[in-house]
């Protein structure tokens, strides 16, 4: 069973990409943690910010990259209330 402390709730959980959203100024992005400094410098993805460099080291990298597990990690934390609510929603 489900509780509302399951979920962060100040992570939005269902959202789909928007890119270039203005209030993502300032925000850290999820992979480096550098924060953006304009509202081009990222995207949005389910409520978290990755900044282009990151995108593009993601779109890049290989499996045999020693970062590749440091990177696999933080992304699975972008999903994890989206997961857990799918878990929540079929009981």
């Amino acid at each position: 069973m489900c509780s509302e402390n399951d979920h962060d709730s100040n992570t939005p959980r269902t959202k789909k990409v928007a890119r270039n959203r203005p209030e993502a100024a300032g925000e850290f992005c999820l992979i480096c943690g550098r924060v953006s400094e304009s509202e081009s410098a990222g995207v949005t993805v389910l409520g978290r910010v990755l900044c282009f460099k990151c995108m593009e080291t993601i779109s890049k990298i290989d499996i045999s990259d020693e970062e590749y597990p440091v990177i696999a990690e933080r992304l699975k934390e972008l999903w994890r209330p989206v997961l857990a609510e799918f878990l929540c929603s079929e009981n």
